[in-house]
């Protein structure tokens, strides 16, 4: 039974250091995608690629995907949106089996051990809620449900466990008494801009976990 950790790496290595060395005993391979252009359209270079000597101790289990481009999507959520879209793919390419754990959060969004460890051969859809910290360990500032933990059989790509934690946390705010919900343009699954907004028409069932990381 496989543990993948999936995540977007920028340059934020003080993030990526501690989400490697929390989860390296109980994850099987940190699958990390980094690409040569930031989602605002700047271009960047492959930070992780040039220093993977950093991380020496753990390159048995890390496989860099990288999203490169010669010419970023004008529109910022939808490059962030084609980059996860990417890494999905990468991630059905593993043929993993149904009851393998796929984390999927961004770089300094990092369960904790315990967590993970507990969930590790159960049926599971979790939301987890991370401790929130602001510039500094010490500048605590409330919760921040965006984790997610989820067995292979239940995935189908990063954009929609992105999207089912927006629809989870926000289904009783609904403007309409019906069961419709239109998805803003950074938490859809589309990738592209359409005329005609997305719509979920029920809320998600997810398991959410307090203090989680």
């Amino acid at each position: 039974m496989a543990v993948i950790d999936s995540t977007m790496f920028s340059e934020d290595f003080v993030a990526l250091d501690i989400r490697i060395r929390e989860l390296d005993p109980v994850v099987d391979l940190f699958v990390i995608c980094e690409s040569n252009f930031s989602f605002s359209g700047k271009k960047k270079r492959l930070y992780l690629s040039e220093n993977l000597a950093r991380y020496s101790e753990f390159l048995h289990k890390i496989r860099i995907v990288r999203y490169e481009l010669d010419t970023p999507n004008p529109h910022p959520w939808i490059q962030e949106s084609l980059q996860r879209q990417f890494l999905s793919n990468e991630l059905r390419q593993l043929l993993l089996s149904p009851m393998d754990l796929i984390i999927s959060s961004d770089c300094d969004e990092i369960p904790r051990l315990s967590v993970i460890r507990d969930l590790i051969g159960k049926p599971t859809n979790h939301l987890l809620v991370l401790r929130n910290f602001t510039g500094y360990l010490n500048v605590e500032c409330g919760v921040y449900r965006r984790g997610r933990v989820i067995s292979a059989k239940y995935f189908e790509s990063i954009e929609k466990m992105r999207q089912d934690c927006y629809v989870f946390d926000n289904w009783e705010l609904r403007r309409l008494p019906i069961p419709v919900m239109k998805i803003p343009q950074w938490f859809t699954c589309r990738g592209q801009r359409s005329a005609i907004p997305e719509l979920v028409f029920k809320k998600p069932v997810l398991t959410v976990l307090d203090d989680a990381g």
